[in-house]
């Protein structure tokens, strides 16, 4: 925690800095990986949400996008994934593996990337992918599924903070509709 805490400091400090972000992104999935924080669901989607916020801010910095970031936050998202798939919600988790899919494709087509690496870790990935959908293929076979629990992760450009800006127009929009 506190490597990610200095981490944060350096963006402070320097807001444009791609490996502030990135060395922050590894330090949360660090953190998420610990064995202390296997059951605690919450808190390790918590840090792979600050992980995933972090990669993608990373990958999005300079002139192209740097793989060793796309593949980051690959790797992120499929640990979302992965704690889906441990709480046996496979629809939730193929979802993941599938966006995961897509940030090592996307590593993969950098003109720097290490592509046979990526490949077999894409390759990985979408096996996982497949292994969930036919789990909820086999789920929905006549029978009424539970909907599957729903973590608070960060979606890929989006504001893990929330956007203040939209909150205030939207008040702003009743104040005056009641006019």
């Amino acid at each position: 925690m506190e490597a990610a805490q200095q981490y944060t400091l350096a963006i402070q400090l320097e807001p444009k800095s791609r490996q502030a972000f990135r060395a922050r992104a590894e330090a949360y999935q660090t953190l998420a990986a610990h064995p202390q924080m296997h059951k605690n669901y919450l808190g390790r989607c918590r840090c792979l949400s600050q992980a995933a916020q972090s990669a993608d801010q990373a990958s999005q910095l300079g002139r192209d996008r740097d793989p060793a970031c796309l593949e980051l936050l690959a790797q992120v998202i499929e640990s979302e994934g992965e704690i889906y798939n441990e709480l046996k919600a496979p629809k939730n988790a193929a979802t993941l593996f599938k966006q995961a899919s897509y940030y090592w494709q996307e590593a993969a087509a950098c003109p720097n990337a290490d592509r046979a690496s990526i490949q077999d870790k894409m390759t990985s990935c979408r096996k996982k992918m497949g292994e969930q959908q036919t789990l909820v293929a086999e789920s929905t076979r006549g029978e009424e599924t539970a909907p599957e629990p729903e973590l608070p992760f960060y979606k890929p450009g989006s504001n893990l903070f929330g956007d203040k800006r939209s909150e205030e127009r939207r008040v702003g929009k009743e104040c005056r509709s009641r006019w």
